[in-house]
């Protein structure tokens, strides 16, 4: 999983920030612990690769181990505030906010790589998504080379 990051983040990024910063499994498993899920393995995969590569290419996201809890604190509060009409029924995680504006999340279904949903403040009219977490990972460090 994420083998596309991957080979984008070594062959454009690694010269400007280095080998990334990943969490440990059993911060891993704390924070699954704490939320009382599974993470999807393709999350996890993330995590462990750069889930604490806070001065590398996504400075200014948060978008790591340390701020999962939090993103999916704010989802309902961030839906009220977009006047988004959606009902959070399933178990879900936010695994991305970008500067409180863009929020990114996964239901809880089981899936290693589930699908992504986001909203962006401006930029987009309603959720939208993408097909997966290797996905989004991708498309996100491939729009700052």
């Amino acid at each position: 999983m994420l083998s596309k990051s991957k080979l984008f983040y070594n062959e454009n990024l690694l010269s400007k920030y280095g080998e990334p910063v990943g969490a440990l499994s059993n911060d891993i498993e704390k924070l699954e612990h704490e939320l009382n899920t599974a993470l999807p393995e393709s999350l996890k995969q993330y995590l462990l690769w750069a889930g604490r590569h806070h001065n590398g290419p996504l400075i200014g996201t948060d978008c790591f181990i340390s701020d999962i809890k939090d993103n999916t604190e704010y989802l309902s509060e961030f839906f009220s505030d977009n006047d988004l009409k959606h009902e959070l029924d399933e178990k879900y995680l936010v695994f991305y906010s970008h500067q409180g504006y863009v929020l990114a999340w996964v239901y809880l279904t089981g899936e290693d790589n589930p699908k992504v949903h986001y909203f962006s403040e401006g930029s987009t009219s309603k959720i939208s998504t993408v097909s997966s977490i290797d996905e989004w990972f991708y498309d996100d460090l491939s729009g700052l080379n």
